[in-house]
């Protein structure tokens, strides 16, 4: 895979905004992108989570991409494990736990410090299991998919959560009917194309 680390020249970043209960932005979630085209699919292993962390902090620059907004980063195991995340303002981020990393003894002791330390962090694309409870009583935010969920389905992954003091985040909202669902559910952030499609960010790598 080519990506921006291996050569310098132009940057590119997707940012879509997240949005409050007041449907104000509080953020961006910030991917990789790999060219300027207008598309909606992202890259999001843990290359390209490696790029956007550090094209968007040490290249780009965080104000340029967010502005006074926070940053929502997908962040890989390789990332916890390696402790790269302290690297990164926690009063500027969002560390969103990939939905692909595991409940691991190293992993619960990485993310008790972060949140120790101050760091939000987020559960990515999240489906209840029992053995994330431990993930659970460390995250602040849990994003769910509602996007080809009904009502009922909707309503028993919350029912699950109840227990746990986390705020929803619904992604993937595509229609005003699903806002509304999700608003009258109890979901707090809100993201997806009935709000705001991706945008680019370009900028230049620093030799």
């Amino acid at each position: 895979m080519t990506t921006a680390l291996s050569s310098y020249g132009d940057v590119f970043v997707g940012r879509q905004p997240i949005l409050g209960p007041n449907l104000k932005t509080i953020g961006y979630e910030v991917l990789y992108r790999n060219c300027e085209v207008d598309q909606a699919h992202f890259t999001d292993d843990s290359v390209a989570t490696a790029t956007v962390l550090l094209n968007t902090y040490l290249d780009i620059g965080l104000e340029h991409v967010v502005g006074s907004q926070l940053a929502f980063l997908n962040i890989p195991q390789s990332f916890l494990l390696e402790s790269f995340c302290e690297a990164l303002p926690k009063n500027r981020v969002v560390l969103e736990i990939l939905e692909t990393v595991e409940p691991t003894p190293r992993v619960i002791e990485a993310l008790t410090h972060l949140s120790k330390q101050g760091y939000t962090l987020a559960l990515d694309d999240f489906v209840f299991h029992p053995r994330y409870h431990q993930f659970l009583e460390l995250a602040d935010i849990v994003k769910i998919e509602v996007l080809g969920k009904t009502e009922e389905q909707l309503t028993e992954e919350i029912r699950r959560l109840r227990d746990y003091r986390v705020r929803l985040l619904a992604e993937k909202v595509e229609s005003q009917e699903m806002f509304t669902l999700c608003k009258t559910l109890g979901f707090f952030y809100f993201q997806g194309y009935f709000f705001y499609r991706p945008d680019i960010i370009k900028g230049r790598e620093i030799p």
